[in-house]
């Protein structure tokens, strides 16, 4: 009987390994399920952002008006605004795990328990709950207002930033800084105790190992909690809508103003731009972590 390879690096130890029957029932039951849910949908906003806009929706035929109006208005701004949100919350969130994961690895167990214990529990409350106790805590004579009156703040002044792009980063960031840190903090692996004591011998302290040694181990759970943040922070529209009360409009909000107004080739051409920016970023993803490996495999051993 023919020994396994020990280790599964890249496509050509799969090749190696030897490929997986493409007829198998759960092969064939993932494939039509994933094609039905997944693409279907996909392909339909695709096949309508070419037809033209009707008083039922659309009609049949091809027609480039829907994406006239959304290079020609402000919808393709709001793209341009809501990418610009997504990234600077995904860089910040990311910014601020990694450390808090290293940190928080080296904790003991029953300090990391109680921390991922209260981290976990706003998952368990509605997205817009959070969103109202939130936009109630920051409102004018708010609970934060009346905090800071005694540093001599004006009423008003905090809670205007609600009103304007820094409350939508601030929800975002509130709502979707977990999804940064909790594929951080899985992929993270144990650093062996000889190479942390390598790097100590070697002169290194703390922040100099968090950066030449347990990041690069982490590369992949970095990227994967960066393209999830942003992901999350691209497709939603609650969050602008319940802090700032449609003041500031992003990707979501125009997708829905569209769909009220009927205005379906338009809500299929936003979707079809949506699905175009996340194929960048995976196809962004695997180009870094492809690099990276490439960068391994040539230092010296």
């Amino acid at each position: 009987m023919a020994a396994l390879p020990e280790r599964v690096d890249d496509d050509r130890d799969l090749v190696a390994a030897g490929p997986a029957a493409p007829w198998r029932p759960d092969v064939v039951v993932t494939a039509v399920v994933g094609g039905i849910v997944a693409l279907f949908p996909i392909a339909f906003a695709v096949v309508t952002s070419f037809q033209s806009s009707s008083m039922t929706g659309f009609r049949w035929g091809f027609s480039l008006d829907a994406w006239r109006s959304v290079f020609g208005s402000g919808r393709f701004a709001v793209v341009i605004e809501t990418l610009g949100y997504a990234a600077l919350v995904a860089a910040i969130a990311t910014l601020v795990s990694i450390p808090a994961a290293y940190v928080l690895r080296r904790a003991r167990p029953v300090t990391r328990a109680i921390v991922l214990a209260f981290m976990t529990a706003p998952f368990f409350v509605d997205l817009t709950s959070r969103m109202f106790a939130l936009r109630v805590g920051f409102s004018r004579d708010g609970a934060v207002e009346m905090l800071l009156s005694p540093l001599g703040i004006e009423p008003g002044v905090v809670s205007g930033l609600l009103f304007a792009p820094g409350g939508v980063v601030f929800g975002l960031l509130s709502a979707y800084l977990c999804p940064a840190f909790f594929p951080f903090f899985r992929g993270m692996p144990p650093t062996p105790a000889d190479v942390l004591d390598a790097a100590r011998t070697l002169g290194a302290g703390d922040r100099r190992t968090l950066a030449r040694v347990v990041i690069p181990l982490a590369a992949p759970a970095i990227v994967a909690g960066f393209v999830l943040s942003f992901l999350c922070c691209l497709g939603d529209f609650v969050i602008a809508r319940t802090i700032t009360g449609e003041m500031v409009p992003v990707i979501g909000t125009s997708i829905e103003s569209a769909v009220t107004a009927f205005r379906f080739p338009v809500v299929g051409a936003l979707t079809t731009i949506l699905f175009g920016v996340m194929l960048v970023i995976g196809g962004l993803a695997r180009a870094v972590l492809s690099a990276r490996r490439s960068f391994g495999r040539r230092q010296p051993a």
